[in-house]
C-alpha cells in the first residue's frame, strides 16, 4: 500500500517539470524570433568621426553613400516615416540616430507609390527612420552605424523579411548608448 502523500509528491515533480520544459520552450521561442533569418548582406564601414558639428558647417565628404558615420548635428531627427511632401532632416542630422543605435532606411524618391506605403509600415517600428533621399545610388539602403545594405528592386516585390532581419541584426548596435526613455 502506497504511503498517504507520496502520489502527491509525485504530482508535484510532474507539474515542476512541466513548467521548466514550458518555460524551456517559451524561452527558445522568443530567441529564434529575434534571430533573422538570411544571411547579413550589409557592407561595413569604417567609422570615420563621431564629431559634432554646428547645424550648417561644411565637413569633409562622407566615406559611404549614405553616411554611416562621421561629423553630425548634435541634434537627432525624429523617428518615424517621411514621405515626399515631408520636410526631410538633413544626413547630419540622422547620423547621430545612428550613433545612438537606430536605424535608418533611405529610398529613392521615384519609387513606386505602393512601395512608399510598403516602407511606411517601417516607421512604426521603434528606434527607425525612414526617408527619401535622392543622392541614394540604389532603390532603397538600410544603414545602422558603420553598416549599409543596399538593393535595387527591379521588377521584384519589396523584401520585407531581408529589411526586418537588417533591423534585427543592427539596431542598438550604436557606440552611444541610450535608454529607451532616452529615444523619441
Amino acid at each position: 500500500m502506497a504511503q498517504p502523500g507520496k502520489k502527491s509528491h509525485v504530482l508535484t515533480y510532474i507539474i515542476i517539470v512541466a513548467i521548466i520544459v514550458a518555460l524551456g520552450w517559451l524561452f527558445v521561442r522568443a530567441v529564434q524570433k529575434r534571430i533573422p533569418a538570411g544571411e547579413d548582406l550589409s557592407a561595413a564601414y569604417e567609422i570615420v568621426s563621431r564629431d559634432h558639428i554646428e547645424v550648417g558647417a561644411a565637413h569633409d565628404p562622407y566615406n559611404s553613400n549614405p553616411p554611416t558615420s562621421g561629423p553630425h548635428y548634435v541634434t537627432t531627427a525624429a523617428l518615424g516615416f517621411y514621405d515626399l511632401t515631408d520636410e526631410i532632416p538633413a544626413d547630419e542630422y540622422i547620423i547621430h540616430n545612428l550613433e545612438h543605435g537606430e536605424i535608418w532606411i533611405t529610398y529613392r524618391p521615384a519609387l513606386a507609390t505602393s512601395t512608399r506605403e510598403a516602407l511606411s509600415a517601417f516607421g512604426n517600428e521603434p528606434l527607425v527612420i525612414v526617408t527619401p533621399r535622392a543622392a541614394n545610388d540604389t532603390d532603397i539602403a538600410l544603414v545602422a552605424w558603420g553598416r549599409v545594405e543596399k538593393f535595387d528592386l527591379g521588377e521584384a516585390p519589396l523584401d520585407l523579411e531581408r529589411i526586418k532581419g537588417f533591423i534585427l541584426r543592427h539596431k542598438n548596435r550604436g557606440p552611444e548608448k541610450v535608454t529607451p526613455s532616452e529615444h523619441r
